[in-house]
């Protein structure tokens, strides 16, 4: 889960934390440093479209 590589949505590179409500997902992280929680429309349940890298 290493690869900067976006495809869809299919293939987690990271696992990223939404800023508000604290949930994790897998996700991709983006060419610009975003993330994208796979399997979403690119935002979490509560409505945030921001999230964090899970150290």
């Amino acid at each position: 889960m290493t690869e900067k590589h976006l495809s869809n949505g299919n293939e987690p590179t990271v696992f990223a934390k939404c800023t508000d409500c604290k949930n994790i997902y897998p996700a991709q992280e983006k060419t610009n440093g975003n993330f994208r929680p796979v399997g979403t429309d690119g935002s979490c349940n509560c409505g945030n479209e921001e999230f964090e890298r899970v150290e």
